[in-house]
């Protein structure tokens, strides 16, 4: 379904002057041929003319009721869907898969005997030294690859720990001056 959209002018009153154009009638007429003609020439097409009610003001407190001519025109409106042109999209042929020469399979008495075969057991060489193993305790811990001052996953543990440090000395520093029973100084208080 088409859309409009639709433009409404006022129809000419007087008529226009031309050469060769006489009386009263066929100057109104001219007038409103040019009126249709410029708006043909944009695109739009003429509908119908209207006398439509108009409600005006008049004086300080009254309004009364004028009937004005109009012209009516429209032309159709170019949506996206009436524009969108679908086109269909070029394919192309898939290359056929080769065969290939199928796989011979091997005697099934080998195969077994293969994997009824344990495997030889690995003994340790008598001159060889086991490798010590490392504590993991006691190997040097490793600086953290990040900035310690852009993370703030390490700026926060940091905090945390300088934190949990303080408060240990501050629980240790209030035991040594908590009053004891018997302190005679902290008694005569």
């Amino acid at each position: 379904m088409p859309h409009y959209e639709y433009k409404v002018v006022p129809a000419p009153t007087k008529g226009l002057k031309a050469r060769g154009i006489k009386t009263p009638e066929t100057r109104f007429a001219n007038s409103v041929e040019s009126v249709l003609n410029t708006l043909g020439t944009e695109g739009w097409e003429y509908l119908r003319a209207e006398l439509l009610p108009s409600d005006e003001r008049s004086g300080l407190t009254g309004s009364t009721i004028n009937w004005r001519n109009v012209l009516v025109f429209r032309r159709p409106v170019a949506t996206d869907a009436d524009t969108f042109q679908p086109r269909l999209l070029e394919v192309s042929e898939p290359e056929p898969i080769k065969a290939t020469e199928p796989i011979k399979a091997t005697e099934p008495d080998v195969v077994a005997e293969q994997e009824a075969a344990p495997e030889p057991a690995m003994e340790p060489d008598p001159e060889s030294k086991p490798e010590p193993v490392e504590n993991p305790d006691t190997q040097p811990k490793l600086k953290p690859e990040t900035d310690e001052k852009t993370d703030p996953v390490w700026r926060f543990t940091n905090v945390a720990a300088r934190a949990a440090k303080e408060n240990k000395i501050a629980k240790k520093q209030s035991k040594e001056n908590a009053p004891r029973p018997g302190d005679p100084e902290k008694d005569a208080d």
